[in-house]
């Protein structure tokens, strides 16, 4: 796998854009999100945001919110941009991008731009269970 080719990434992700949230409203359909917190409430987003590696080595990156599962971060979704090239968040590539292994640098820890409404403030790890917080 390799970066995400540039013509697919200029029609179908774009720039980072800081702050931006959008709202799943069907199946095909997107709205822009105008609330200061993520709410959840059962909804899916797509967010941009940031993935801070166990490297400290910090990302911008755009992925989706699930506020239907536990985890939040829908994995599948998560897109890291680096020297202005878009990497899926475990593709080899990436980590030679970053200098590093994919055993350094993860789990990774992420945050979105807008809040989310938890009573945990971020970063969230990878992964939530059984109550608590875990690492992969």
């Amino acid at each position: 796998m390799s970066p995400v080719p540039e013509e697919v990434a200029f029609d179908l992700i774009g720039n980072p854009t800081p702050g931006a949230v959008h709202v799943f409203v069907g199946p095909c359909s997107v709205m822009t999100f105008a609330g200061k917190r993520i709410p959840l409430d059962g909804r899916k987003f797509a967010c941009d945001g940031q993935i801070f590696m166990r490297t400290s080595q910090q990302l911008r990156a755009k992925f989706h919110v699930d506020t239907t599962d536990f985890d939040f971060i829908d994995l599948e979704s998560v897109l890291c941009f680096v020297k202005s090239r878009w990497y899926r968040w475990d593709e080899d590539e990436l980590f030679e991008e970053l200098g590093t292994t994919k055993e350094a640098a993860l789990p990774f820890r992420w945050l979105p731009d807008r809040p989310l409404d938890y009573h945990e403030e971020g970063p969230y790890p990878m992964r939530f269970q059984a109550g608590a917080w875990v690492q992969l």
